[in-house]
């Protein structure tokens, strides 16, 4: 007895995390505010992935690796559908399409630049398109 209220003692020194504060919000709800530890959480999902996926890329002989890049691009596209957020929205298609230009999947990569939505991204996809198309 003594040992758990010396735990609760000890567990009450620090704050709660934001997510044990936050009401419980119904999932799909369209006033629902993103959370932006979990959106951001998200985005390191899909950069981890995309720099997974790059260590297969441009094995165009080897269907092994074929496989793995391109189950790591799918995984990472449906992780960046997923985002709600704008700019992380933004952030994760940018990491799949600088993901694809190491594949030299230039026509793919050129597809996904209309789901960058934010300015500053946008410019660093086009200048990497511009790069991989041979305009810089």
């Amino acid at each position: 007895m003594a040992e758990d209220d010396a735990l609760e003692q000890y567990k009450n020194q620090f704050p709660p995390k934001p997510s044990q504060t936050k009401e419980p919000h119904e999932h799909g709800a369209e006033d629902a505010e993103p959370d932006d530890d979990a959106e951001a959480e998200v985005v390191a999902k899909v950069q981890r992935t995309c720099q997974i996926a790059a260590m297969s890329a441009g094995s165009q002989d080897n269907p092994n690796e074929r496989r793995r890049f391109e189950k790591r691009i799918a995984s990472a596209l449906d992780l960046a559908k997923s985002i709600r957020d704008e700019f992380y929205r933004s952030s994760a298609f940018h990491q799949v399409i600088s993901t694809l230009l190491k594949d030299k999947q230039l026509d793919r990569a050129e597809e996904l630049a209309d789901e960058v939505t934010v300015d500053i991204i946008l410019e660093r996809v086009h200048e990497e398109l511009r790069t991989a198309r041979g305009d810089a």
